[in-house]
């Protein structure tokens, strides 16, 4: 970053924006070094709505999957329906804070855990699957999460085991579920 950019982000209130100490190590491979290699840069690229953006793969894990061709106008005219059918009560910006603790491989996870609440400029706290309940409770409190995502699966386990601690997250104003029925 630029020197005032950097002075911002050192100052910033929320720890998560700071950036962290990382020991030297023959391991680690810090970004900008691997941008001094990049010469030159690469040629501009002209993006059209109807060009292919991803290979979004469907069926369950035990069957026959296939690809389908999703465009960049596929991913954002969904992005902008779910905004209106799944979050239309929503605070705009920096008030939302939805946790998504599905795969974004799936399509669900893609769209209502990840696409919406970028489209909708929420802060998304990531919680990928499989982490134990109690680390994605733990996370919901911390971050203070408004809107929580996860499949059926995921709620059962919540309600089974933690209604205790699923009682604590007060602040959560709406729960969504997919890609499967709720039971």
């Amino acid at each position: 970053l630029p020197w005032l950019d950097r002075q911002l982000v050192s100052s910033a209130p929320h720890r998560t924006l700071r950036s962290a100490d990382v020991p030297q190590d023959e391991h680690i491979a810090f970004f900008s070094e691997m941008l001094r290699f990049q010469y030159p840069p690469p040629p501009p690229i002209a993006i059209a709505p109807g060009d292919p953006a991803l290979l979004q793969y469907t069926g369950c894990p035990d069957t026959w999957q296939r690809a389908v061709t999703l465009t960049h106008a596929n991913l954002v005219s969904n992005a902008l329906q779910c905004l209106e059918a799944i979050f239309e009560r929503a605070i705009l910006y920096d008030r939302e804070r939805v946790l998504s603790a599905v795969s974004f491989h799936e399509i669900y996870g893609l769209q209502v855990g990840m696409l919406c609440p970028l489209a909708l400029g929420a802060e998304l706290v990531i919680v990928p699957e499989p982490q134990s309940v109690e680390q994605i409770l733990a996370a919901a409190r911390h971050e203070h999460v408004t809107r929580y995502c996860a499949t059926p699966a995921h709620y059962r386990t919540l309600v089974d085991h933690h209604q205790r601690c699923l009682d604590q997250l007060g602040a959560v104003t709406a729960w969504y579920s997919g890609p499967t029925p709720l039971p």
